[in-house]
């Protein structure tokens, strides 16, 4: 396998994001010490590994701060997360 490839999601990808993570977590939603986020209203990264898409990073800022509010890889130990 190749290295990853990390790309910003676009609008266009908006409905494979959600399928991944309904498919992933089993909905779009994530609570987060007591807080509602609907991950779909966040920016996020994907990972892509060829030519497949294999990771979605999603997050919010807050000011100068970045929290991470999901990580979810489909292969093991290829360096995904870490990318």
């Amino acid at each position: 396998m190749t290295a990853a490839h990390i790309h910003p999601l676009t609008p266009a990808d908006r409905a494979w994001a959600d399928g991944f993570l309904r498919s992933r977590w089993g909905d779009t939603l994530m609570v987060i010490r007591g807080q509602v986020y609907d991950l779909r209203d966040y920016p996020a990264f994907f990972a892509q590994q060829d030519g497949r898409r294999v990771g979605l990073a999603t997050y919010r800022l807050d000011g100068a701060a970045c929290e991470l509010l999901s990580l979810d890889s489909t292969v093991e130990r290829q360096g995904v997360g870490w990318a």
